[in-house]
């Protein structure tokens, strides 16, 4: 979890919100050391603004999201799905699951509030690793 704030942060992130869904393996994070990690990152980085570090529950950021843009990327064969796709500079919200990703009941939840079902390709990444693909992905300049 480290690294990945530590790598989101260099790549641009304003806010890294830490779900508590079904399958979390913790239950709290020592935000205080992340912060710290933070803090490395941005001046390793140069980047100017250091993201929001909050742990929040699925079903909190389900009834408070107001992004533009909503996506909540999970593990699946259903066609349904788009690959994520760059916003240009509209605020944009991605969820992504824990390792053993999201329950169908959460993915469901996520989809009747609002979020586009997403793909982040063919290969089946680790929560890390596709946090920092959906960063990337998002800064490709859109079409």
């Amino acid at each position: 979890m480290e690294w990945m704030v530590e790598k989101a942060t260099e790549l641009g992130a304003t806010r890294i919100t830490l779900l508590q869904t079904e399958r979390c393996e913790r239950p709290r994070y020592r935000l205080s050391r992340l912060e710290a990690k933070v803090i490395a990152a941005l001046k390793q980085s140069g980047r100017a603004w250091m993201p929001v570090i909050e742990e929040l529950s699925l079903k909190h950021v389900l009834q408070h999201d107001r992004a533009e843009c909503r996506f909540v990327a999970y593990c699946s064969d259903e066609p349904a799905r788009v690959p994520l796709y760059s916003t240009g500079l509209a605020p944009t919200t991605v969820i992504l699951g824990p390792e053993g990703d999201l329950s169908a009941a959460e993915v469901a939840a996520c989809i009747a509030a609002g979020f586009q079902g997403v793909s982040l390709g063919e290969s089946r990444l680790r929560t890390e690793t596709a946090a920092l693909a959906a960063l990337v992905i998002l800064q490709q300049p859109s079409d």
